[in-house]
């Protein structure tokens, strides 16, 4: 079987770069170990921001604008092709602490960023339902988000309509290459040919790659998060605290999260990690209480040496590529990351730099 293109990995980096392949004209054939979004993109919150944007690396800020920008007409294009809205709203995100407001400000004034600082007394206003509120907070309005189960939801279906062929509990077995050239990937029952192959792996990737004799450094960092019940409106606005954060949905459901856990590929939750979180929320939020907790899960995030993603063509091997190692930052980064891996594949001036996603040193050839 033959396809222009094949990309490993069903999140939403995958989802979206074979998308944006498809428009370009490629035939794609999409491989996933599990069910489409299964992972880490189904897992996480979908803040469309970093959580604490005046610490980001300046290397990810084209691609965060970028994706910032493209998200609302991405998701009213996904529910005028499919029915399914992903629910993206500007919902603002109120900064719970005081220490980070210099920061914050300076940044927002470098950037053009419209923030306010909301004192005590106002701060009941915009979300009635806070107790021992800082003597100040930060207000960022433009901050926004993305319901990802909907949007994975929508994605498939948009593939499909493409012309893009899923094939799920589909696990890629090896990478075949002749001539240090992509050949062809392999499952244990079939072959696939192609000439271009997207490794987009998430947490997972070094995997596969290892089976090449090659290696990046990706470890997988696991996030736990709860949810709760809530009615709708009960919380406006995005809440953020000491790192752990509360994202409202339309329906009334609130989100918790989350945990940053080095224990390798262990997705179990804990009763420690719910603890720590439910007592979190309950301390912003008093009146959660009132309303039960529905869910806990958790999820592996592809993290690298830097935080910064490979979206970039393999060296040495002509026609394998990465998009990979998004860490915390793969639903927010995922438009930008698809858009800016198409640009390199199909070799035409990209919308941004390229430079930075590119393997470097970290590469370590493996004793065959």
């Amino acid at each position: 079987m033959t396809s222009d293109c094949i990309v490993v990995g069903g999140g939403l980096v995958g989802m979206l770069t074979a998308r944006e392949l498809a428009l370009n004209g490629l035939q794609v054939r999409l491989f996933e170990r599990g069910i489409l979004g299964s992972e880490c993109s189904w897992a996480g919150g979908g803040i469309l921001s970093p959580l604490y944007p005046w610490h980001e690396s300046c290397v990810l800020r084209d691609l965060i604008r970028w994706s910032q920008k493209c998200y609302p007409d991405l998701a009213g294009e996904l529910y005028a092709e499919t029915g399914i809205d992903p629910e993206w709203q500007q919902s603002g995100m109120l900064v719970l602490e005081s220490n980070e407001q210099d920061k914050a400000m300076e940044w927002a004034k470098k950037n053009h960023v419209p923030i306010e600082i909301i004192t005590s007394d106002q701060l009941p206003r915009l979300e009635p339902g806070i107790t021992g509120c800082p003597t100040s907070a930060l207000f960022l309005p433009e901050i926004t988000q993305v319901r990802t189960p909907r949007l994975i939801a929508a994605l498939r279906l948009s593939l499909q309509k493409l012309g893009v062929v899923i094939s799920e509990h589909s696990e890629i077995t090896e990478v075949e290459i002749v001539r240090q050239k992509v050949h062809a990937v392999k499952t244990l029952q079939q072959t696939f040919h192609a000439e271009v192959v997207v490794i987009a792996c998430g947490a997972w990737s070094n995997q596969l790659l290892e089976r090449l004799g090659q290696q990046i450094i990706i470890r997988p960092v696991r996030g736990q998060m709860i949810c709760y019940q809530a009615i709708p409106g009960y919380l406006q606005h995005i809440l953020l605290n000491n790192g752990i954060y509360l994202i409202p949905r339309k329906d009334g459901h609130i989100l918790a999260g989350s945990t940053v856990e080095d224990v390798g590929y262990d997705k179990d939750t804990t009763v420690e990690a719910r603890y720590m979180l439910t007592s979190a929320v309950q301390a912003m939020l008093p009146g959660i209480n009132d309303y039960p907790l529905l869910h806990h899960w958790a999820g592996l995030r592809p993290g690298t040496p830097d935080g910064i993603p490979y979206i970039c063509a393999y060296p040495g091997l002509e026609g394998l590529y990465l998009n990979t190692g998004h860490y915390r930052s793969g639903i927010m980064l995922a438009p930008a990351s698809a858009r800016l891996l198409t640009d390199i594949i199909l070799t035409r001036q990209t919308v941004f730099s390229w430079q930075d996603f590119q393997l470097q040193a970290d590469i370590r050839t493996l004793a065959r």
